[in-house]
């Protein structure tokens, strides 16, 4: 699972077999580590639960996005690419969230593992 933190905005970008997990009701985590000791651990969760809508939810060193029930798993059998939500934040802020699935680079320039990405829907379309 991939995090884009963009001012206010989350993005989350899964492979295959992240989104079949969720779907399946396995909370997916990822977390970096910054220095010793678990106050330099950064992680960020997303999990399905029983929510009307996305939500967030923040403690210190930790965001968990929650995506509803439904949601988690139907995605996998259907074509829809994501979810998106503004979360309140309160103050009259928000937290614009994305949670998508993750598609194969086509311009040739990437050199991270791809081989579980989704394949893209362009991949064949002429420029």
């Amino acid at each position: 699972m991939k995090l884009r933190i963009q001012g206010n905005a989350l993005r989350l970008r899964l492979k295959r077999p992240e989104v079949e997990q969720l779907a399946a009701g396995v909370a997916l985590e990822d977390r970096i580590v910054f220095g010793p000791g678990s106050a330099s651990i950064f992680s960020y969760v997303l999990k399905s639960a029983p929510v009307n809508t996305i939500s967030v939810v923040y403690t210190p060193g930790k965001i968990t996005v929650l995506l509803p029930d439904a949601n988690a798993r139907t995605w996998n059998a259907s074509d829809r690419v994501g979810f998106e939500a503004d979360v309140p934040a309160g103050d009259g802020a928000s937290v614009h969230v994305s949670i998508e699935k993750d598609f194969k680079c086509i311009d040739g320039d990437s050199s991270e593992d791809q081989r579980d990405a989704y394949p893209n829907p362009n991949e064949n379309a002429a420029c």
